[in-house]
């Protein structure tokens, strides 16, 4: 919704808010005159018939204001609602009190009824004009009155007739001018005073909400925010667009009638369980949806409990549809090309070695040297197509495991045995400390954990100093089993950390010390732990060493899904519903 006919629609509503309250006065003093005037009937004191007239009149006149401003208002513009209902007020004071006059009634009600008005018109209208004319026509009213009784011209009765006679006391006519130069004007002012503040609060929160709302209008990104209740409180054009919406969602709507989520049973449910999930974990949490043809990238954001009560969650939308074609293509491409460089690979690995097998003949040392070297380079270039091809898997969610029981002491022994050869090449120790009273099993893919603890273990001597040291740690916790590989090597530089865990990164002093190298390793092992249920995470000081640990849930229970439907079939757990 433009921001113009936003402002002009909460303006209208603020007006009959205002409106909605002068009725609800109204109606407190009808039923009060009504108590009044029937105690007086009681007590055989008698009203003139005018007086009931206009008790009617003010009855038709509360039910005319609330037929054509609130239930079917004349206009939704604001100002033309608000010049509609100053002159009916006006007239209705005007009618109000010359009634009063004529019927003798007016001594009931002195200056108050005026004084309503004035007070009524100064919060409702935010013109100075229509301030001071509701002023000066009250200020009139009193005046006339005051002066048609003290010159004789009308009769007020009084509650108590010894006041009949008090308005022709020169004395009394003094006051009532006193009250008709200064109290009455005295009053407006103020009231004007304090309704041009009020008015300039609202202005300048409507400037501030017209900032935000334009900030947010203009973003890239779709913003909807819902309460408690699941319903909306804003939506800004993107959102309605990927939400599938024509029309402007109103405020107040429920989420679930919303566009897409009206009709697909499938979105709704999903993005109802994001919200729920984020607002349990307190924490955002975003996911890729298929919204029609589009592919929508939705984080909730739970807001804190000392939030606006009408707020609870925030949700970001961002079309990412390009994004993930992109990905597509480039997987497609990665797998491509290294399924077809994989075979003639092999082949010339193949045809290097029966070369240094001497197959076809014999070859001399420096021969024998070059192709040694040829061997080793196309034996890198064979890993890191499959490196290049697990990541792939990694991010299309077709990477396979094969869990099963084992023993974690075993597979790290395995490990630091096969790094053996490197770390005396490297010059540098290596030691392994076990857990005492040993691991218990635990479910996982022994195949990708070792991986995991191969790739650490080779990072770690490979970017060591000669002479150095690395351990691998093993320590039991009570639902988890933690395994860490220290170095004293080279370190990360801080500001290079938060991206180690990323494909295709290596630190700026990584590429120095070993050129070779293609920044996969961590980005998978990364993945495989997180599949089995667990997390990986770097402690590092540039030039004094690094350690990566990750950690294993012991119990089967903590497992995703699919692992734990694996390796049902070793530990006979309960197969879960699907």
């Amino acid at each position: 919704m433009p921001l113009t006919r936003r402002r002009a629609e909460e303006r209208f509503q603020e007006l009959q808010a205002d409106i909605a309250a002068n009725i609800r006065l109204r109606i407190a003093l009808w039923f009060s005159y009504a108590v009044l005037l029937g105690l007086l009937h009681w007590f055989g004191i008698r009203q003139s018939p005018v007086i009931w007239m206009l008790f009617g009149a003010a009855f038709i006149t509360t039910f005319l204001i609330w037929l054509l401003f609130l239930k079917i208002p004349i206009t939704r513009n604001p100002d033309r609602l608000a010049d509609s209902y100053f002159w009916l007020l006006m007239a209705d004071m005007v009618g109000m009190n010359i009634g009063l006059l004529l019927g003798g009634g007016f001594g009931l009600n002195g200056a108050f009824i005026p004084l309503i008005y004035v007070v009524h018109g100064s919060l409702v209208f935010p013109g100075v004009v229509q301030r001071v004319a509701m002023f000066v026509v009250a200020a009139s009213l009193y005046f006339a009155a005051a002066t048609a009784e003290f010159a004789g011209l009308i009769k007020i009765d009084y509650l108590f007739p010894f006041l009949e006679d008090a308005g022709r006391d020169p004395g009394i006519f003094l006051t009532r001018l006193v009250i008709t130069v200064a109290a009455i004007p005295i009053l407006g002012f103020y009231t004007n005073i304090y309704a041009n503040r009020l008015q300039k609060r609202r202005e300048d929160l409507w400037r501030e909400r017209d900032h935000l709302a334009t900030i947010l209008e203009n973003l890239t990104a779709g913003i909807l925010v819902v309460d408690a209740k699941q319903r909306v409180v804003y939506a800004n054009a993107v959102a309605e667009r990927l939400l599938g919406e024509v029309k402007p969602i109103a405020v107040g709507a429920e989420i679930t009638a919303v566009g897409l989520l009206s009709r697909d049973q499938k979105l709704r449910e999903q993005v109802l369980t994001l919200i729920e999930g984020a607002r349990r974990q307190n924490e955002p949490q975003s996911t890729v949806l298929s919204m029609g043809p589009l592919l929508v990238s939705v984080t909730p954001i739970p807001l804190p409990p000392p939030s606006v009560s009408s707020l609870n969650t925030i949700l970001i939308l961002q079309d990412v549809t390009r994004e993930k074609l992109l990905d597509t293509l480039k997987s497609d491409f990665v797998t491509i090309a290294a399924h077809q460089l994989r075979t003639p690979l092999s082949t010339l690995k193949w045809t290097v070695n029966e070369l240094l097998n001497e197959s076809f003949g014999k070859i001399g040392e420096e021969q024998a040297s070059a192709l040694r070297n040829a061997f080793s380079t196309t034996e890198n270039m064979i890993h890191l197509l499959g490196d290049l091809l697990e990541s792939v898997r990694f991010e299309e969610g077709k990477f396979a495991y094969e869990f099963k029981p084992i023993v974690l002491e075993e597979l790290a022994q395995k490990a630091s045995k096969n790094a053996e050869t490197l770390a005396k090449a490297k010059g540098v120790e290596i030691s392994l400390a076990l857990p005492t009273p040993p691991l218990p099993s635990l479910v996982c893919d022994p195949e990708r954990i070792t991986f995991v603890l191969s790739t650490l273990i080779d990072n770690a001597l490979t970017y060591n100093r000669p002479g150095g040291h690395v351990r691998v740690i093993l320590e039991a916790k009570p639902e988890e089993a933690i395994i860490e590989v220290q170095d004293d090597g080279i370190g990360i530089p801080q500001q290079e950390q938060t991206m180690v865990f990323t494909k295709f990164f290596r630190a700026s002093n990584a590429i120095r010390t070993e050129a070779t190298g293609y920044g996969l390793g961590l980005y998978i092992a990364r993945n495989i732990v997180e599949g089995h249920g667990g997390s990986m995470w770097l402690r590092s000081q540039e030039g004094k060493g690094s350690t990566f640990g990750f950690n294993l849930p012991l119990n089967p229970e903590r497992l995703p899904k699919e692992a734990r439907e694996l390796g049902a079939a070793y530990l006979r757990l309960p197969r879960l519903p699907k």
